[in-house]
């Protein structure tokens, strides 16, 4: 019997009510209407479109930071959508939200380390200070710093760099899915392919599964096993990477592929 989807999405929506004006009348927009998908165990699947077209919206209800209207969202087989707090506890461990601004997803007060260490602590993963240290310590060199970061405060380091905090921190925790929401977006080309490079490194060597949320069809189609092509809050397309070029049928992944060829032609920037 074939192994459920790590990962599965069922007629999810989310509307939120918005203001016209500063008195004026709500009304209702959808952010996501009526998706379903499903992601394998140890796959890449992107999702990929214009700005509001709700890809970011999936990445906070797949991690819940916000709610879904309608639909279910499974993990491992189980509904994880309108869990209460204390019911999604145990959930954090295994499912991770890594965010586009590094920066502002670690406190700027506190060491590295200590950031690293108190969620396996809080979250039952190391017993003591003393294993935590030693598992920060592993994790930071599985990411590419020296065990030495720990002692360190965030603004020491550059922008990938915390980027590769950010993930540490995420499988100190023994995450089984990440949701990369933009991970890569602010930094320079050639520090985008060391992270990802690292994440198709973490990927063969945990067995890890990624939700790669990007408006960058370039990166999606070099790193991801498959695209989801989301418009209006609707799924349009759900094609391999490999073969979305000359398969691709919807008019919004025509306009996202025409914009990456118009981008991928342009002249570089006179210094």
């Amino acid at each position: 019997m074939a192994a459920s989807p790590l990962l599965q999405v069922r007629g999810l929506t989310r509307r939120y009510g918005v203001r016209t004006g500063l008195f004026g009348p709500w009304h209702e927009v959808v952010a996501v209407e009526g998706v379903d998908f499903a992601i394998e165990r140890g796959e890449i699947v992107g999702i990929i479109g214009a700005s509001g077209s709700g890809k970011s919206t999936i990445g906070r209800l797949l991690t819940g930071l916000d709610q879904p209207d309608g639909g279910q969202i499974l993990f491992d087989g189980a509904r994880i959508d309108g869990l209460s707090d204390q019911a999604r506890r145990p959930l954090r461990r295994r499912l991770q939200l890594v965010l586009q601004d590094a920066s502002s997803a670690l406190n700027p007060r506190r060491r590295v380390g200590v950031q690293i260490a108190t969620p396996m602590l809080r979250l039952g993963v190391a017993t003591s200070r003393e294993e935590a240290h030693e598992r920060t310590a592993e994790l930071l060199r599985l990411v590419g710093l020296d065990a030495d970061a720990a002692e360190r405060y965030p603004h020491e380091f550059s922008g990938g760099q915390r980027q590769r905090i950010n993930i540490a921190r995420s499988l100190g925790v023994e995450a089984e899915c990440l949701i990369l929401d933009e991970p890569t977006s602010a930094l320079d080309v050639s520090v985008q392919a060391q992270i990802l490079a690292l994440l198709l490194e973490l990927r063969q060597q945990l067995g890890l599964t990624y939700v790669f949320i990007s408006h960058n069809l370039a990166v999606v189609q070099s790193f991801c096993d498959r695209i989801l092509v989301l418009d209006k809050g609707r799924l349009v397309e759900d094609l391999p990477s490999r073969t979305i070029t000359r398969q691709a049928s919807a008019p919004a992944t025509r306009r996202l592929l025409e914009a990456n060829l118009f981008l991928s032609r342009a002249p570089a920037a006179e210094p």
